[in-house]
């Protein structure tokens, strides 16, 4: 449990001070590069700035997280956060993906680990920053099929003080966190420092808040990933707060903080434009959990990739994580909404519908039930709605025509009664497409 283990698993938290730290960043750098300048001209100053988006009005940004000077692999990526902003309707989606994900980068010369990609560009360039981010950007760009304008880089080493910085953060547990493993401090001969935080609301300092966001011993790494995103949620709240902003004293210790921190091509003003609103966060992670939205990898043998632990697609190629990418980007509303879906299956094929609904799972659709359909056999798939669809519900509807063959219709049916507001049932003909997909129908068993 050294420095190694540390970098590994509290960096998410680290990363998330990007998003909840741009409009702060963007006002101490305009504060210190000039004059007497107010919170409001700063702000009004960058509505204008026209930010890069891509085709769907969103603006890309690759979150990386790095242990930084003074830790093993200290330029390894170990976080890396696809942020999409859709400043619209004001909604920001966090997608991350695994540093342990097999790439083969022509850059590179060699397959590896895509958190390896960035520290192989600083070696092999003499430390050139904006080559190794590139590089980076254009691997993440070919594996999700999507645009990358910009990119923020940060190490953990200021984690403590920036979250001292404003004042701790309040969180509120539901039940207590209990750790008794929790590692003692680096260089000394205590090999653990037991960790109690009781539950319900309550103010953490920086190191306090390290210790939350960094446990898992006695946990789980889901329950350790929500208590990160909490971590997010509360130093955004806490940093945005004008009371805050307007404190000379306390913009100068985050601004010393974030200095030596913090990297990015973005702008003073285009940090200031992209963060100026509040903004809803949804979150999701690549995983090897089947049955989970983003469930699209497995653990392979080590002994084909020469004893190393990868990730690699459970399909084969990269077409599942492009779509899912797509999905939860940049339809951000639909992801949101989760309307409810029911999937009956009418073919003579036992154990269809569980399938499809692993399927749709994986994709982060809704299925709320399962099961035979009215009558057997039947001959064509149809989709369908059960009740009165609200626009996200026929968004949904939308998105399910691309990826289900089917005969779809928004007209009401009733036939089924049930909470599945959208309504699959499954014929015959949907069997062709079942077989010429079987590598993305797994095995459940397997992954239970």
């Amino acid at each position: 449990m050294n420095s190694t283990w540390i970098k590994h698993h509290i960096v998410l938290s680290v990363v998330a001070l990007i998003l909840g730290f741009l409009t702060i960043r963007g006002v101490i750098g305009a504060i210190a590069s000039g004059g007497p300048i107010t919170l409001k001209e700063i702000v009004l100053s960058a509505v204008s700035q026209n930010v890069r988006k891509d085709t769907n009005g969103h603006t890309n940004i690759l979150l990386l997280g790095v242990g930084g000077e003074g830790h093993d692999g200290s330029n390894l990526t170990d976080t890396i956060i696809i942020a999409s902003v859709d400043g619209k309707n004001k909604s920001v989606a966090m997608l991350s993906v695994p540093r342990d994900l097999y790439v083969n980068n022509p850059e590179v010369g060699w397959g590896s680990r895509i958190n390896g990609v960035y520290q192989f560009i600083l070696d092999k360039t003499g430390e050139n920053k904006e080559k190794a981010a590139q590089v980076l950007i254009e691997q993440v760009e070919s594996i999700f099929g999507i645009e990358i304008q910009y990119y923020a880089r940060v190490d953990f080493t200021g984690f403590v003080e920036v979250v001292d910085a404003i004042g701790g953060i309040e969180v509120n547990p539901e039940i207590p966190l209990i750790d008794p493993f929790y590692p003692g401090p680096d260089g000394s001969l205590q090999l653990f420092d037991p960790l109690y935080i009781s539950a319900g609301p309550q103010t953490l300092d920086g190191e306090m808040a390290l210790k939350y966001a960094r446990s898992r011993e006695t946990t789980s790494d889901f329950e350790r990933a929500k208590r990160q995103q909490e971590v997010l949620v509360a130093m955004k709240e806490k940093a945005l707060r004008i009371g805050f902003l307007l404190n000379p004293l306390k913009l100068k210790n985050l601004y010393n903080a974030l200095s030596q921190n913090f990297e990015t091509n973005m702008t003073v003003s285009e940090m200031i434009y992209l963060a100026k609103n509040e903004a809803s966060i949804l979150h999701e992670v690549f995983s090897d959990l089947a049955y989970t939205p983003g469930g699209f990898l497995f653990t392979p043998d080590r002994n084909l990739y020469g004893g190393a632990f990868v990730l690699t697609p459970i399909s084969g190629d990269f077409s599942e994580l492009n779509a899912f990418a797509q999905l939860f980007l940049f339809h951000q509303d639909v992801y949101k909404n989760q309307t409810p879906i029911a999937v009956y299956n009418g073919t003579s094929s036992e154990g269809l519908a569980v399938d499809l609904k692993l399927y749709l799972k994986r994709y982060g659709f809704n299925v709320v039930e399962h099961g035979n359909a009215l009558e057997k056999p039947v001959e064509n798939t149809r989709v369908f709605v059960n009740k009165e669809p609200s626009d996200a519900d026929k968004a949904t509807l939308d998105l399910l025509e691309e990826i289900i063959p089917a005969e779809y219709s928004d007209d009401i049916s009733n036939e089924y009664a049930g909470e599945g507001v959208i309504v699959i049932v499954l014929g015959e003909d949907f069997m062709d497409f079942y077989n010429e997909n079987s590598a993305k129908f797994y095995d459940f068993n397997y992954y239970q």
